[in-house]
């Protein structure tokens, strides 16, 4: 899962990208990330917003969702329809 996570996080623009890796994967506050950044705290929570929209759509349209035989959550390349 988190390989195809992380090729459609790739895919983001760098304000977006920067904002919610900082959030999700360092665990940084959104106030924490507006003081490193130098950026108003209302800007980024409209990125981190922007970005988890960005991304959830770009994982709805790529991936097919579901469980495995033990429960255990996976995702899957849709197939192209070319």
């Amino acid at each position: 899962m988190s390989e195809c996570v992380e090729r459609h996080v790739a895919n983001l623009s760098d304000a977006y990208k920067s904002v919610l890796l900082m959030h999700d994967a360092d665990g940084l506050t959104s106030e924490e990330i507006a003081r490193l950044l130098q950026l108003p705290l209302t800007t980024v929570k409209m990125r981190l917003h922007r970005a988890r929209r960005q991304l959830h759509a770009a994982l709805n349209n790529a991936c097919s969702f579901g469980r495995d035989d033990r429960g255990v959550f996976i995702c899957e390349p849709k197939p192209d329809d070319t």
